[in-house]
């Protein structure tokens, strides 16, 4: 798989917040795994 590619489209389509708090960076986290994940899946 490509790995370059896989984190480049899921950061595009990551919408980011200014400021974060330690909760909205986690589950920042969480959502891009899930959806690297998927693209994955999809291959």
């Amino acid at each position: 798989f490509d790995i370059e590619k896989t984190i480049y489209s899921t950061l595009e389509a990551h919408h980011s917040i200014a400021n974060p708090d330690l909760e909205t960076v986690l589950d920042a986290d969480h959502w891009a795994r899930e959806y690297a994940n998927e693209l994955l899946i999809r291959k």
